[in-house]
């Protein structure tokens, strides 16, 4: 009677222990469960194992009095643990090892009495199975049934504890990782380049060294996001990442900047070869094409480099003057690098002045369009004028070279476009008013084809002005149809049915594809002056004039020549039967009012 009473302290204190373990290092807890349960039942070996799968982890081995923990794992369909995940209950077994002898486990300890219990979680499902083990038989009561079932709940309440301190925290680290980082190319974003800056400019502090920052924008990238679609070009951004890995030290931070543009950081540089030498590693990798979706994608970059605290000590103002190198490296022809200078400081300077006071021109009227003439060949009459933009400020005139680039890299193209549609169809429509119907050739950006809506542009124009389709003339780059060309056909096609003229301009100095004139809905073609004002000396200028005239006639099409200076080139070109003309010789470009009076 009294063993009786001190085996039921003993069962008390237990319990309490185990009551009393509710959280803790995870090891600890069960090391701490598995202990209490063996030493209760004086066992040989207590074994307590989470299901995974079909996979038994070990979690913690009472072994004799020894602790184990990370005792690895086993198929759970070969043991008896199976048979307990099945019943969700209490399994009892004698003879164990040879019941289920491809159990290794049973086999290695010689196990003869098996008694395993279920460890469920809230939704009834079986977390864990932990199973008592002894060589020799032992007798199970239901009061010990009853202590093992509570002891099966705390441990899959531990169990799930732990699954959801665990979730909580494979949350947060991925909220951390998304603040720091960019969702498409998993690299450090703009926060984490901050970060690692500061504490690179730490080590120039204490050691003689730089650090070295490298912007780079891949060159014409949206053409493959147009071409082949946003998804294609996700891919090759990511293989691009994949690459530029190889380029750099493992020291060395690459982050996405969004888009197409990187900023790659180099700390610990001791000269400015050092940067050299990345930037060219850079440029080979983009020699060989990119396969993307079964498509061979050709592109390359262009990289602008700055050096800390050569070029500056904030690093919002290095990144500013690696974005000047970088596009100087773009307008040099792009697949380059540019190290930048005070040179380049005043010129991005100007684009900005220039970008900031675009769109006050645009309101206040400062952009006006000249007018030159285009005459026929033959009878040497005034016939059609092409539309050029003027932009006339109280300092005087910008030339077009300067502020379209500009216009065309900002985006603000798009509304100039606008613009000089409806100016010139407006100009055109006085003159068919006053009898001198003329056509008028403008130019209309690439940006305006790709992001724009061409259609609607010139439709509302010519409905606004009530101006006679036939007396308005587009006039296409090369380089707005060398991709997606089914498209531009397309679209070409509606403006065709607007009533509306088509020329491409400045041809043979783009990608002269010649599929494209016998696919496309043209009119004319113009022969870019390059050509024109070389082949009074130039042979093969000559020979390319001329096969370009019979080429386009053959084709259905008409040529007008530009940059046309010299009485000698005009006779060249009658000569090889150049339809009109176009240049000094005939007249310069000039206001509206002089342009009619020069044409009376």
């Amino acid at each position: 009677m009294q063993k009786d009473l001190s085996n039921e302290l003993v069962r008390l204190k237990k319990l309490y222990e185990l009551s009393m373990t509710i959280s803790g290092d995870p090891v600890e807890v069960f090391r701490h469960i598995a202990k209490i349960i063996g030493e209760l039942f004086e066992l040989k070996i207590v074994c307590l194992s989470k299901i995974n799968g079909d996979q038994l982890d070990f979690l913690a081995i009472y072994h004799e009095g020894q602790i184990f923990t990370d005792a690895g794992s086993c198929n759970l369909a070969i043991t008896p643990c199976a048979t307990v995940e099945m019943a969700q209950d209490v399994r009892i077994y004698d003879h164990v090892k040879e019941r289920f002898p491809d159990a290794l486990f049973l086999q290695q300890h010689n196990a003869h009495s098996y008694c395993g219990f279920p460890c469920l979680g809230n939704d009834g499902k079986v977390k864990a199975v932990t199973c008592l083990l002894d060589d020799k038989p032992r007798e199970y009561t239901e009061e010990d049934i009853k202590i093992l079932r509570i002891f099966g709940q705390r441990i899959g309440m531990e169990i799930e504890r732990q699954e959801h301190i665990q979730s909580v925290k494979a949350s947060q680290q991925q909220i951390e990782f998304l603040a720091h980082h960019d969702i498409l190319t998993e690299l450090p974003n703009r926060i984490l380049l901050i970060e690692r800056f500061k504490l690179a400019i730490a080590s120039v502090k204490r050691e003689e060294v730089a650090v070295g920052l490298i912007s780079l924008d891949l060159d014409h990238f949206k053409v493959v996001n147009d071409s082949f679609g946003h998804h294609a070009g996700d891919l090759l951004l990511k293989e691009v990442v994949s690459r530029l890995k190889t380029c750099v030290r493992d020291l060395d931070t690459i982050s996405r900047q969004g888009g197409d543009q990187f900023i790659i950081l180099l700390p610990d540089i001791y000269e400015a070869n050092d940067v050299a030498i990345v930037a060219q590693k850079i440029l080979e990798i983009f020699r060989n094409p990119f396969l993307i979706d079964g498509d061979s994608v050709k592109i390359t970059a262009s990289l602008g480099i700055v050096l800390f605290p050569k070029d500056g000590n904030d690093l919002s103002q290095l990144l500013q003057y690696a974005d000047t190198a970088m596009y100087h490296a773009k307008d040099s022809g792009g697949n380059g690098y540019q190290f930048f200078n005070e040179a380049m400081a005043a010129s991005s300077k100007e684009r900005l002045h220039i970008l900031n006071h675009i769109r006050q021109a645009l309101g206040f009227n400062q952009f006006k369009l000249y007018y030159q003439s285009q005459v026929d060949t033959i009878t040497r009459k005034i016939i059609a004028c092409e539309a050029l933009i003027r932009w006339e400020t109280p300092d005087g005139f910008i030339p077009p070279g300067k502020f379209i680039p500009v216009a065309e890299n900002s985006g603000i193209i798009l509304e100039i476009d606008s613009w000089v549609v409806d100016a010139a169809c407006c100009q055109a429509k006085i003159w068919q008013d006053v009898g001198a119907p003329l056509v008028v050739a403008v130019n209309i950006s690439a940006s305006q084809f790709k992001r724009g809506n061409i259609i609607e542009l010139v439709s509302t124009a010519l409905e606004r002005h009530q101006l006679d389709p036939s007396l308005l003339e587009i006039e296409l780059t090369e380089s707005i149809l060398i991709h997606d060309t089914e498209t531009i056909r397309q679209v070409l096609s509606q403006l065709k049915q607007l009533g509306i003229k088509l020329s491409i301009d400045d041809f043979g100095t783009g990608y002269s594809n010649l599929s494209y004139l016998r696919m496309l809905h043209l009119d004319k073609i113009k022969i870019d002056q390059s050509f024109i004002t070389h082949m009074a000396i130039n042979e093969n200028d000559k020979v390319i004039v001329r096969s370009t005239i019979d080429l386009a006639h053959n084709l259905g099409l008409k040529v007008i020549a530009e940059g046309v200076e010299t009485a000698g080139a005009v006779e060249l070109l009658e000569e090889f039967g150049c339809d009109q003309l176009q240049g000094y010789h005939f007249g310069k470009p000039m206001p509206p009012e002089l342009f009619m009076n020069f044409i009376k």
